[in-house]
C-alpha cells in the first residue's frame, strides 16, 4: 500500500522548490519523501494544479460586479425586457458587448428566472379593499347575492409582453399601461 503525505507536507516541498531554490535532491533529504514525488508536485506547481485543483481556465471573465449590479437594476425596473434588449442596454451604458448564452448564464447566476406575467390593478388598494370587503359584508349576508366581473387587469400591452425576470420564488408583477381612450 503507497505511503500517505499530508497536505502540509506536499505543500513545504513545493515552497522549499518555489521560494528558496533547493534542488530536488535536498528536498528529499530535508523531508524525507521521494524523488518521484518531489518531481510529481513540482510537475503539479508549475501547469498550476495545487492539492488536486487546477486553477480556472478557458476566457477571462467579461462580466464583472458593477456589470452584474447594473443588469439587476434594470431588471429590476423593467423586467419585460428581452435578452437582446438587455444586451443593447449592457453596450450602451457600460460598454461591454457580451453574447446572449453568457446573458443567460448571468441571469442563472443572479437566480433570475422567466416568469410568466400577473397584471397588477392600478386602482388597488388595500385599506380600500378591506373597508369595501366589510361594507359588502354587511350588505349582503349570503355569497350567492353577489356577481362579479374583473376588468381591472385590462391593458391593450398585456398580449405583448406575457414573459418577464423575476428572482427565485418570487413572482413577477407588472402594472398596466394608462392609455388614452381610443377616438
Amino acid at each position: 500500500m503507497p505511503r500517505r503525505y499530508s497536505d502540509d507536507l506536499k505543500a513545504r516541498a513545493v515552497i522549499l522548490y518555489s521560494d528558496y531554490w533547493l534542488t530536488v535532491q535536498q528536498i528529499c533529504k530535508y523531508l524525507g519523501i521521494k524523488k518521484t514525488l518531489v518531481y510529481k508536485l513540482i510537475n503539479q506547481y508549475e501547469s498550476g494544479l495545487v492539492r488536486g485543483r487546477r486553477y480556472p481556465s478557458g476566457c477571462p471573465r467579461t462580466i464583472d460586479a458593477d456589470d452584474e449590479d447594473y443588469i439587476t437594476s434594470l431588471i429590476k425596473h423593467r423586467p419585460c425586457l428581452y435578452l437582446d434588449e438587455i444586451q443593447e442596454a449592457l453596450l450602451q451604458a457600460r460598454g461591454r458587448q457580451i453574447s446572449i448564452p453568457v446573458l443567460c448564464h448571468v441571469l442563472r447566476k443572479l437566480k433570475f428566472t422567466r416568469k410568466i406575467c400577473s397584471v397588477k390593478a392600478l386602482e388597488r388598494n388595500e385599506n380600500q379593499r378591506a373597508y369595501f370587503m366589510l361594507h359588502m359584508a354587511r350588505l349582503a349576508p349570503h355569497l350567492d347575492m353577489l356577481m362579479f366581473i374583473d376588468e381591472a387587469a385590462r391593458n391593450r400591452q398585456t398580449s405583448f409582453r406575457k414573459y418577464g425576470c423575476a428572482l427565485r420564488g418570487s413572482r413577477y408583477h407588472t402594472r398596466p399601461l394608462i392609455l388614452a381612450p381610443e377616438a
